[in-house]
């Protein structure tokens, strides 16, 4: 509604030129940039919170994603060519085989064509799976308790597709590791949500691992337990919060309390982890 990218080719220096405009006036807002390598497709997508914003995606031949954010004032370039050749099935045509979902400034995620969905962790620089349609445990199968709401949960509804045939489900539910399964998938689900920087989703799932963990009959749960309270009183406790290193989605030493007291009060109802809520006390 607000922006417009062209890209041109100069044949006689072979090279493609990107250009942003603003859609209203036909002014142009930016110097052209000199793109890299040849260009494969080009998206722009507003952002959905702030329709004076957008972010522009440059995916080149090669399998390299660029991808800038725009205002009127101003552009930043939030990821540089990055590898994207990896994520695709072998042979398939990079200019049709997924769609790109940007879920804020710091996070886009990519769908192939496979079902399998990624976001670029932009703290580690790399790309982490979101969801994957064979994922033994899925949102699907889990009680109706255990089902959150943010951005994780609208994409894995929107685009999930896990297999949800009888065999598998029968083999889930009847098997001895089905705790390990569970474990796993909670485990996953919190590290997915910080990607995502969903500070309620994290706070949902975390607390809900810790509600498995106090009821399960997991060998290595009082472990699990005590490693997930030091970590977050850490935070309580900490002179200062680094929000670049943070591993955590929260910005307030306030919503560490919160998410603290809520584990110990989780933990309260169980015996065997009194122990526990005494020495985080």
């Amino acid at each position: 509604k607000h922006f417009i990218a062209i890209v041109t080719l100069n044949e006689t220096q072979h090279c493609s030129e990107l250009f942003i405009l603003e859609r209203q006036s036909g002014l142009r807002l930016y110097s052209n940039i000199v793109l890299t390598q040849t260009l494969a497709s080009l998206y722009i997508s507003e952002n959905t919170n702030n329709i004076q914003r957008a972010t522009i995606s440059l995916i080149y031949i090669t399998g390299l994603l660029t991808v800038f954010d725009i205002t009127r004032n101003s552009m930043t370039c939030l990821i540089i060519d990055v590898n994207i050749a990896h994520l695709l099935p072998p042979h398939a045509s990079i200019i049709d085989i997924f769609t790109l979902n940007y879920i804020n400034s710091d996070t886009v995620c990519l769908i192939t064509s496979t079902g399998h969905l990624y976001g670029f962790d932009n703290m580690l620089k790399h790309w982490t799976c979101l969801f994957h349609k064979y994922d033994f445990v899925s949102d699907f199968s889990l009680p109706s308790e255990l089902i959150s709401s943010g951005p994780l949960s609208t994409l894995t509804k929107t685009y999930g597709a896990t297999i949800n045939d009888d065999i598998y489900q029968k083999t889930f539910y009847s098997s001895i590791n089905r705790e390990l399964f569970i474990s796993a998938y909670l485990e996953t689900q919190i590290h997915r949500s910080r990607v995502l920087h969903s500070s309620r989703e994290y706070y949902f799932w975390l607390t809900s691992f810790v509600r498995f963990l106090a009821s399960s009959s997991l060998d290595d749960k009082s472990l699990k337990l005590k490693s997930i309270l030091d970590h977050i009183s850490e935070h309580v406790h900490s002179t200062s919060i680094n929000l670049q290193t943070n591993f955590i989605p929260f910005k307030t030493k306030d919503e560490y309390k919160n998410l603290l007291n809520e584990c110990l009060i989780i933990l309260q109802n169980h015996d065997d982890t009194s122990t526990l809520v005494q020495h985080y006390q």
